[in-house]
């Protein structure tokens, strides 16, 4: 409350006070008394209290229309500041500055990655998980490698064979291995876990088997793997990830890879319906969290979303598309009609 207002409200119940009597008759003749005037004055604060209260309503509105454009781009910068970062990066090469718009877990990664050991990323789907690794190789001035993993991944697509000629056939892991690198094995956890227990020696010591003979690691080398589960298996989201062997991922150390929701407004804020999208996908996003339905509503939803928008798609069939495509009527029904609202 504001000084003007307790003022005004003291006076008022002053006023009320000597009002609660009554308002007496005034004479005909001659002047009122003091009773009668101190119940004119009451009045009359009442009337300015009323005017004092309404005028400050007035000029609080006014001044929060005039700041509303000022505050939302203010809230842009900050939000660009966040995922704009400047990181600078020490190799046996010399130092050199890493710049741009970065997850805001990509300098913990960075910091990781110093150590020998294989770092596992577990987080939701599209939250830039194969991209960070791909920076930090670059930040790192190293090679990157990448191979996707499924149930059908054979041991020699990751430690390569010999075919009939007698000739050895590498394969990238074999090159990061042995060359220098960063290897990313993206989706482990829907690999064969047998398989994979091929290359636990390799994440754990300075040497592997491969067909041709033992190879010793390269100090450059560097494992890091993406998944979506933390590989005990497949959830209600995720059914088709496996449980990986205890003894894979004893080798790792797991990072919580999240949504960045700054990094998501960034991607999206040059399209002309960005901002106003990325807002409704967060919305959205709270919605399938709060009904636990099985969902994912990823930060591609927002760059999907606004593309399809900047192409002059309406909002309901960006909507059907990006976000209720997968869901039963109910929860369709439930996010559009918030969807809509938000909007």
């Amino acid at each position: 409350m504001t000084s003007v207002q307790k003022t005004a409200a003291q006076r008022k119940a002053e006023a009320e006070a000597k009002l609660a009597g009554g308002v007496p008759a005034f004479p005909k003749n001659g002047r009122p008394t003091k009773q009668e005037a101190d119940v004119k004055n009451a009045v009359m604060d009442m009337f300015y209290l009323g005017t004092q209260v309404k005028i400050q309503e007035m000029l609080d509105r006014h001044f929060e229309e005039a700041t509303a454009d000022v505050n939302a781009r203010i809230d842009e910068l900050v939000e660009k500041a966040n995922a704009y970062r400047e990181i600078r990066v020490i190799t046996e090469s010399g130092a050199h500055e890493v710049s741009g718009l970065t997850h805001h877990q990509f300098e913990l990664l960075l910091q990781l990655s110093s150590l020998p050991f294989p770092i596992l990323l577990a987080g939701p789907a599209g939250t830039g998980k194969s991209h960070s690794v791909e920076q930090a190789a670059n930040a790192m001035c190293l090679s990157f490698y990448a191979q996707s993993v499924g149930a059908q991944t054979s041991k020699s697509d990751l430690v390569g064979f010999v075919h009939a000629g007698g000739e050895y056939i590498r394969t990238a892991f074999r090159d990061a291995f042995e060359y220098g690198g960063v290897f990313l094995m993206d989706e482990i956890d829907a690999g064969n876990p047998n398989v994979l227990i091929v290359i636990n020696s390799a994440l754990s010591n300075d040497f592997c088997a491969f067909p041709d003979g033992m190879v010793r690691r390269h100090p450059d080398f560097r494992f890091i793997a993406t998944a979506n589960t933390y590989g005990k298996g497949a959830d209600r989201n995720y059914v088709g990830r496996n449980q990986l062997d205890a003894a894979t991922l004893d080798r790792f150390i797991t990072i919580d890879w999240e949504i960045d929701e700054n990094l998501e407004s960034q991607l999206v804020m040059h399209y002309t319906h960005g901002s106003r999208w990325v807002k409704v996908v967060r919305g959205l996003r709270k919605v399938v969290a709060d009904h636990s339905y099985r969902l994912i509503i990823s930060p591609r939803a927002s760059l999907k979303g606004a593309s399809m928008l900047e192409l002059g798609i309406s909002f309901d069939q960006v909507v059907r598309m990006c976000i209720t495509a997968a869901a039963n009527p109910t929860e369709a029904e439930v996010l559009v009609e918030n969807a809509k609202k938000l909007w």
